[in-house]
């Protein structure tokens, strides 16, 4: 989600480039009657109606009927907070406008003030409009710190994922977005588990059903426009999905700027010689192994190129979660019962560089900067061990001393040059050291600096918590640099703990728990948001947030409705 080069349009219109700004705006006490016309411009008062869409309740249609062309704006009053939304629009004589931004269970007073291009404008009578409440089975959001003077401004966008006690739910998904405070603002309520979600150019959100074999587009009323599959393994969702000539589509599915995508899907291989020659694993004469492929496609489904990693990169070097059963679910219908997972790569990062990307690739424990066309590797970073040649010609060396990452999330290329990410830090070690067990270990945000004509990498920065708390996620995680003020967004968003708060490695545990972050970029930082989603350990409910991102304003998605 924090890839500059796909979202450059849409974010320029989130900042509001080359006009002002959308934002909050106090209503005037006072304001000058000239150009007022009384009952000329609205034929009939405004309407205001809820979303039809009862899956994202926190919206409301203003239906605005006119004389002539006219503009149209917004004074909304909740009681506790006052703003103008005027978006931008082409003139007409009828209207119907969105209103995003309305936190629940709140009666909403709106004055709809219509105004021609000659500046001749009218307001209606309040209308009022009250929001629901949150559902009972909405996530157990809890703010333990907010500190708006010190924040990057803007709403935090997140999909929050629900355990009970052992099973992982895969019917339950909300995908949200909250204020400074907290509060809620917008969800989206599907019958499915979320996992990463994107923002695209018309302002409608990109974003990755859990099952991983689904992406579906919708926009900010909750219609689904547009929904694509990977069309090798099972059957289609749906008879109007798109599909798409791969295994998978997991973790990273990423729009680009020339209007392709560019995604993480999976190949199956049976293999000879995966096992290694290590105490306690089964040994078979063969191993079902799912690596990672790497898709581009259009938007017709059309894949346009591949890169397979068994092709360029050693199947024989495992380690630590490369004898899991993430995969065997999404392969139920080629008949094989237990497959390992060798690669699990978890991001794709396009560089400056055309058709050179970052891949990270969490049960090896490594970013590999690799290009696509080819399979050419540059470079790799993490920890040497275990690899052989031609691969170790090809890993960056240690400047200066400093702990390598293990199982990272997120990594992202920061404006600095740097590369920031969320190091889940699970065992430290490679296979056959037994490495780290968790009571003992911690996760970080890491942030390095590669020199690819050196061939080194320096540690510039980590944040590992404060004041001795638990800071450990076996899973899930991101870290990102904010643009306006460069704190760090981290979304510590799998936290795995046995009773009694002892961090676990094994998932589901006890107590599973998720938070989301702000922090300043300094040594020490300062930590000037919190959110934590989380239930007491009784009740046996889980929670985890895979990613998040933070957006300058709501406004525009609204503005994208009114396009439509």
């Amino acid at each position: 989600m924090k890839h500059a080069i796909a979202l450059t349009a849409f974010l320029c219109l989130l900042a509001g480039c080359d006009r002002e700004p959308p934002s909050a705006r106090p209503i005037p006490a006072q304001e000058s009657t000239e150009g007022m016309q009384q009952g000329t411009l609205l034929t009939s008062p405004p309407i205001v109606e809820p979303n039809p869409n009862e899956a994202a309740p926190l919206a409301a249609i203003i239906t605005v009927e006119a004389t002539e062309d006219v503009v149209v704006a917004l004074e909304v009053d909740d009681g506790e907070r006052q703003w103008s939304y005027r978006p931008k629009m082409l003139p007409a004589k009828s209207l119907k406008i969105p209103l995003l931004g309305m936190r629940p269970e709140r009666t909403h007073q709106i004055v709809v003030r219509a105004e021609t291009e000659s500046g001749e404008y009218e307001k209606s009578d309040p209308l009022e409009f009250v929001t629901p409440p949150l559902p009972k089975w909405f996530p157990p959001l809890n703010t333990t710190i907010s500190q708006p003077e010190k924040m990057e401004p803007g709403v935090t966008l997140f999909a929050v994922n629900i355990w009970d006690r052992d099973v992982d739910l895969m019917d339950y998904g909300y995908m949200m977005m909250v204020d400074a405070e907290g509060e809620v603002i917008w969800y989206y309520k599907s019958d499915h588990r979320t996992a990463s979600i994107e923002i695209l150019e018309n302002g409608h959100l990109l974003y990755n059903h859990a099952g991983y074999r689904r992406m579906i587009e919708i926009n900010l009323l909750g219609e689904v426009v547009r929904e694509w599959h990977a069309a090798n393994v099972g059957p289609p969702p749906n008879p109007d999905s798109i599909p798409i000539d791969c295994d998978t589509l997991h973790h990273e599915i990423l729009p680009m700027p020339d209007g392709k995508f560019l995604a993480l899907s999976t190949t199956m291989r049976q293999l000879d010689d995966y096992y290694p020659d290590l105490p306690n694993l089964r040994k078979n004469n063969q191993a079902d192994v799912v690596g990672d492929e790497i898709v581009e496609f259009g938007v017709d489904g059309k894949v346009l190129r591949r890169l397979d990693l068994f092709e360029h990169l050693d199947h024989t070097r495992i380690s630590h979660g490369a004898f899991g059963n993430f995969w065997n679910n999404k392969y139920t219908e080629t008949g094989v019962k237990n497959t390992e997972d060798w690669s699990h790569a978890n991001a794709i990062i396009p560089t400056d560089e055309e058709d050179w990307i970052i891949l990270s690739l969490r049960h090896q424990d490594c970013l590999v900067k690799i290009h696509f066309p080819t399979g050419e590797i540059r470079w790799i970073l993490g920890d040497p061990a275990e690899w052989k040649s031609p691969w170790k010609e090809k890993l960056l060396r240690q400047k200066g001393e400093w702990i390598w990452p293990y199982h990272q999330h997120g990594p992202q290329l920061t404006s600095r040059g740097t590369l920031l990410m969320y190091d889940n830090g699970n065992y430290r070690s490679i296979l056959p050291d037994d490495g780290t067990a968790a009571p003992d270990n911690f996760s970080r945000v890491l942030e390095l600096k590669v020199d690819e004509e050196a061939m080194t990498v320096a540690k510039v920065w980590e944040y590992r918590g404060e004041n001795h708390e638990p800071f450990y996620t076996p899973f899930y995680g991101e870290a990102d640099q904010l643009p306006q003020t460069g704190n760090i967004l981290i979304t510590d968003g799998g936290h795995i703990e046995l009773e009694g708060d002892i961090p676990s490695d094994k998932i589901p545990s006890d107590h599973q728990w998720a938070r989301i972050l702000e922090i300043t970029h300094e040594t020490p930082a300062e930590r000037v948001w919190e959110v934590r989603i989380e239930s007491p350990i009784e009740k046996g409910l889980g929670w985890s947030v895979y990613r998040s991102e933070r957006i300058p304003s709501i406004t525009p998605f609204a503005e994208s409705l009114i396009a439509e």
